[in-house]
């Protein structure tokens, strides 16, 4: 009995202990987190950025803080470290002033992330106290607007960050219009300096320069191009088509690449540019190999032709133009055309080709452009339910769409 009152009593004392030795570990814990979150911003003050759940920035790279401007709406996060830890989230007055409680105001206005640090250090070490270890970080980025007009889909004024892009503006903005003079963009600076900026250049080499981030008061002004002087016409088997505008000297293959999105039909190799020249219309056929060396001219209409496919006509189920398939036989096109009609006569189908050549389709190679006609079976042509004039129709269609083929192969 009496072991069991002694276990008793260090079981009591043994509790005890751990409860006050779990609460002084809490606090010591908090402590601890408290200076990890210092230690962090530390070792990590020169790209520190935090995301506020209210703002979600995407960073190409890492803000750098000897670039940064602090300017009005940054929020910055600051420890001061003597024997006591102070830690402070304070946003940048519209005065450009960084006021710490307790500690005093600072203006930093022109001022880069590192250069704050600094002015911090020498402040808090003259004023406050000596050998104080000062850290600071960005927490949320600022925004402020900037204005865009001329030849955009939505001129106005719309709010930015310090990291946004021209390209992030004029997405915003709903894009350029068709008729703007992309190559030709200016920004206008609050200290009336101006930026120019060759925006095609931006697409087609990825220079920065000329996709540069914005700054408050900025107005960026792209202007409308002469249509007369810089007005092209693009048509075609691609999507967007219609007037467009190019730059001065620029080739063919340039603004193809940049500008022209082909359908899935698109022939490159049939690429027909329809100029005036002297008053009179000329047809220039370029292959791909010529794209750069063609310089384009004010007036150009540019015609991405769609690749020639297999017509296929006559008694079936589903006449009109398919792809043409390498490898296909004419049995394949017709059947892709849903099979011959209960009339037609697959066996004795003939193949018409781009050059006026004629022969049966069993023994034919198929070649893009070609037609393949599915007769009527000759029981039907006499006491069929389908009448001479009938199939005269059909074999006029079927002509008419050999010699469409033909034409358009012509410049």
């Amino acid at each position: 009995m009496k072991n069991r009152k002694v276990y008793l009593s260090l079981l009591i004392i043994f509790s005890f202990v751990s409860l006050f030795g779990q609460a002084k570990s809490k606090n010591e814990l908090d402590k601890e987190k408290l200076q990890e979150d210092i230690r962090t911003i530390i070792a990590n003050q020169n790209q520190l950025f935090f995301m506020d759940k209210n703002q979600e920035f995407l960073l190409e790279n890492r803000i750098d803080p000897t670039k940064y401007i602090i300017g009005p709406g940054d929020k910055i996060c600051l420890s001061i470290i003597t024997e006591i830890i102070q830690y402070f989230e304070v946003v940048i007055s519209p005065t450009e002033d960084l006021i710490i409680p307790g500690i005093g105001i600072i203006n930093v206005t022109g001022m880069t992330l590192n250069e704050v640090q600094s002015e911090i250090e020498n402040h808090v070490s003259e004023k406050v106290f000596q050998n104080a270890k000062v850290s600071v970080g960005i927490k949320n980025l600022r925004s402020f607007k900037v204005q865009v007009i001329g030849a955009v889909k939505k001129p106005g004024f719309y709010k930015v960050t310090p990291i946004d892009r021209l390209d992030d503006l004029l997405s915003t903005a709903g894009g350029v219009h068709q008729l703007a003079r992309e190559f030709d963009i200016t920004i206008k600076h609050k200290d009336n300096s101006e930026t120019k900026v060759n925006f095609i250049d931006f697409f087609r080499t990825g220079n920065l320069d000329n996709n540069p981030t914005l700054t408050e008061g900025d107005q960026i002004v792209i202007p409308f191009a002469d249509i007369q002087k810089e007005g092209i016409v693009i048509r075609g088997s691609i999507t967007g088509r219609g007037y467009d505008i190019i730059e001065n000297n620029e080739t063919l293959e340039s603004y193809l690449w940049r500008q022209a999105n082909f359908n899935e039909n698109a022939d490159l190799e049939s690429v027909l540019i329809e100029r005036n020249i002297m008053g009179k219309k000329e047809f220039i056929r370029v292959l791909p190999v010529d794209f750069s060396n063609v310089t384009l001219k004010a007036g150009d209409q540019i015609d991405i032709l769609s690749e020639r496919g297999i017509s296929v006509g006559g008694f079936v189920q589903r006449p009109g133009q398919y792809n043409f398939i390498p490898g296909y036989n004419y049995a394949d096109y017709i059947s892709l055309a849903g099979g011959n009609t209960v009339q037609g006569d697959a066996k004795k189908a003939i193949v018409l080709h781009l050059d006026g050549k004629r022969e049966k389709a069993k023994s034919a190679s198929i070649e893009r452009g070609d037609v393949i006609f599915v007769p009527q079976n000759r029981k039907d042509v006499w006491i069929g339910q389908v009448s001479i004039i009938q199939l005269m129709t059909s074999i006029s269609t079927l002509l008419l769409t050999f010699i469409a083929a033909i034409n358009a192969v012509k410049p």
